[in-house]
C-alpha cells in the first residue's frame, strides 16, 4: 500500500512522551499509544499490591516502553525482561533502556517461546507477564499505518486476535511455568468478546478494565499450576 500521508510527527520529531518521559521513537518499531500508559498504571498498580512478584517480562517489547516503564517506577528491585521477533525493534528497546538506565534483558524469538527456553526448569515462582501485541486485521490497515512496521500491528486475517491465541498456546502449554502467573494485555476496541471468548475455555481466571473512553480493552489474567 502506498501513502501521501506525510511520516508521523513521532518519526519526525525522533521521540514520543510515555508516561511522562521521553522515549526515542523511529521506523524500527510501532508508534507508541497514548491509551497503553493504562496499562502500565494497572501493573504498577499490581505490582504495588502484590510484592511477591519479583519478575516482569513485556512480550512483543516493540520500543520497550512498558518494561522500561515499570522498571523506573516500581519503588524496589525487579527481574525484567522483554522480547520481541523483530531485532530492529530490539535495537531500537536497547536504546532506550540505556537512555533511561534501566537494566533489561532482552531476548529475541516467538513470543512466550524465548522465556521459557531461558527460564528452563527454574522458572521464578510467580511473574508478571505483559503483552501488547498487534492486533490489526488485514483489512482494517489504512494509510496511517503505511509508515510503522507491517510486523507490529498486523495481528491477523480474521479477527486480529489470532497473535494473541498463538500467545495463549503457548502460555498454557508451558509445562514448567512459574506457579502463579499475572497476564496483563491490550487489545482493539472491539476485541474484548474475542478475548473472553478465547480465554472462557482456559484453566484461568481473568477480569477486564477500560480506558480513559470507559472502553474495556485491557484483561488482567491469572493462572495457577
Amino acid at each position: 500500500m502506498t501513502s501521501n500521508q506525510p511520516l508521523p510527527e513521532e518519526y519526525t520529531d525522533g521521540y514520543v512522551i510515555f508516561m511522562g518521559r521521553r522515549f526515542i521513537t523511529d521506523k524500527r518499531a510501532l508508534i507508541p499509544r497514548l491509551e497503553t500508559e493504562e496499562l502500565v498504571k494497572y501493573c504498577l498498580k499490581l505490582l504495588r499490591e502484590n510484592p511477591s512478584i519479583q519478575t516482569v517480562a513485556d512480550i512483543g517489547t516493540g520500543s520497550g516502553i512498558i518494561p522500561i516503564s515499570i522498571a523506573e517506577k516500581i519503588e524496589r528491585p525487579i527481574q525484567t525482561f522483554a522480547s520481541d521477533m523483530s531485532q530492529e525493534a530490539l535495537s531500537l528497546a536497547q536504546e532506550n533502556a540505556q537512555t533511561k538506565n534501566t537494566e533489561i534483558t532482552f531476548l529475541q524469538w516467538d513470543l512466550l517461546k524465548p522465556l521459557i527456553s531461558r527460564f528452563g526448569d527454574k522458572a521464578p515462582n510467580e511473574i508478571l507477564i505483559t503483552a501488547n501485541l498487534p492486533y490489526v486485521r488485514e483489512k482494517e490497515i489504512n494509510s496511517w499505518l503505511v509508515h510503522e512496521p507491517r510486523m507490529a500491528f498486523l495481528g491477523g486475517v480474521q479477527t486480529g486476535f489470532e497473535l494473541y491465541e498463538r500467545f495463549f498456546d503457548q502460555l498454557f502449554a508451558w509445562k514448567n511455568r512459574p506457579k502463579q502467573c499475572h497476564v496483563v494485555i491490550e487489545f482493539w476496541l472491539w476485541q474484548r468478546d474475542i478475548a473472553e471468548t478465547v480465554l472462557m475455555w482456559k484453566d484461568c481466571s481473568y477480569s477486564f478494565f477500560a480506558d480513559l473512553r470507559g472502553i474495556e480493552r485491557f484483561a488482567h489474567i491469572c493462572l495457577s499450576r
